[in-house]
């Protein structure tokens, strides 16, 4: 009897990675291997969640998600030059930014060079 409710998830799980590799395959590969990861990650959330109806699902979720960092995470890396898509000191320090309401040092480097440049424009033009 619980097996009829296996077929549906899984079933939609193998769908929607038909849809990810037909992405991939159609040039649109930075943006597959996204959705790919994301999936996976999904995947592992939902598969998670459904421990009630067996204790192997989390398992199979940890599969998926085993799956979605050994080859589309590891695809995505060569987009960004071996780094890594998010650095836990980047989330650290926008963290930090927020709780203290400070701007970033790439805002702070934005307005410097906003600054220079309408300081630039008043020395060419003049005040109007």
């Amino acid at each position: 009897v619980a097996h009829r409710f296996y077929a549906v998830p899984l079933s939609m799980i193998a769908a929607s990675y038909l849809v990810v590799a037909d992405r991939i395959a159609n040039d649109k590969i930075l943006g597959g291997h996204m959705a790919g990861l994301g999936l996976s990650l999904g995947t592992f959330a939902g598969l998670s969640f459904m421990y009630r109806l067996s204790p192997y699902l989390p398992a199979v979720g940890m599969s998926y998600i085993a799956y979605g960092y050994a080859h589309h995470y590891r695809s995505l890396k060569t987009y960004f030059d071996g780094s890594p898509l998010c650095s836990w000191t980047d989330m650290k320090e926008i963290g930090w930014d927020i709780i203290s309401g400070e701007s970033s040092q790439l805002a702070k480097r934005q307005k410097a060079a906003e600054e220079e440049q309408r300081r630039l424009l008043i020395e060419m033009y003049g005040r109007k």
